[in-house]
């Protein structure tokens, strides 16, 4: 079980099994051959306009490659990677690797199968999203091995305006930035989870809410109804619940650590949320 590998060390791995050479990728990708030399030797760290134009060739999807933990791990102000206005990067208590620890702990050694049978671009979203618990990276898993896939979307892309989206530590604007994001579907509902939303409220600008999923939910030619979804682990304090769902304002769907370990979680999950995907009928 691999669930994070240097980048250099991936890139060559993935051209490698492409069957190219350095100069076959260089040039079907339009990159120059110096610089996939550097990048496979971790000399220089990739852009993402060169990331996407060799992802095709190296049979993998551009998220699985920008969402290396390589390249989160050595974002900083100054540098010029990550000042791409269109993408943001919410902070990391803990990577991947170190929640998959504590969730075989609470979950059973099953999850290390799961985690085999993730996609390259699964993997590396669990490696780097961020997550508060084993249940919340737990939820993320079992949604990746059950179909949901990877892939980047901003709040404001999902509609979302009834609150003002900050970075958890400051009052930055960030609503209109891509995140790492999971998008299902289940019947003819479909469903967008982002992780880790932190918000502002126009009643309460200084009381901040991080929500652990927001979930924006539709059934065809019906407008995206927003949930907030929570997943509430063995130590979870119930004291708060009530004041932040008052000043969000907005349908919560709570899942418990126990929710999580079913085997039918999916089935759960899907059950809860399809009532929401039209409003007439939440109403």
């Amino acid at each position: 079980m691999k669930l994070y590998q240097p980048l250099h060390l991936y890139l060559r791995d993935l051209r490698t099994r492409a069957g190219l050479s350095q100069l076959q990728l260089a040039m079907l990708s339009n990159v120059d051959a110096r610089r996939v030399c550097d990048y496979e030797q971790g000399l220089r760290k990739p852009s993402p306009a060169h990331l996407e134009l060799m992802a095709p060739h190296l049979k993998t999807d551009f998220p699985s490659l920008l969402l290396h933990p390589d390249l989160w791990r050595s974002r900083s102000s100054r540098d010029k990677w990550f000042q791409d206005k269109h993408h943001f990067w919410p902070d990391i208590e803990r990577f991947g690797h170190e929640r998959l620890r504590s969730a075989v702990a609470a979950f059973g050694s099953g999850i290390k199968r799961l985690v085999d049978s993730c996609s390259d671009s699964g993997k590396a979203f669990l490696t780097l999203t961020p997550s508060d618990s084993s249940p919340e990276w737990t939820f993320q898993l079992k949604h990746i091995v059950g179909g949901t896939e990877p892939s980047l979307a901003s709040p404001l892309g999902i509609q979302f305006r009834r609150h003002f989206v900050t970075h958890a530590k400051d009052y930055r604007y960030v609503g209109d930035c891509s995140v790492p994001c999971l998008i299902g579907a289940c019947a003819n509902v479909r469903y967008i989870l982002i992780p880790k939303v932190s918000v502002r409220t126009f009643d309460h600008p200084d009381f901040p809410i991080t929500m652990d999923f927001l979930c924006g939910v539709r059934e065809p030619r019906q407008p995206i109804h927003h949930l907030n979804v929570e997943v509430d682990g063995t130590g979870h304090d119930p004291r708060w619940d009530a004041r932040r769902q008052k000043a969000l304002a907005m349908h919560t769907v709570r899942f418990t650590q126990e929710d999580i370990g079913r085997a039918d979680f999916l089935d759960l999950f899907h059950g809860r949320i399809i009532p929401y995907a039209n409003l007439s009928r939440a109403a």
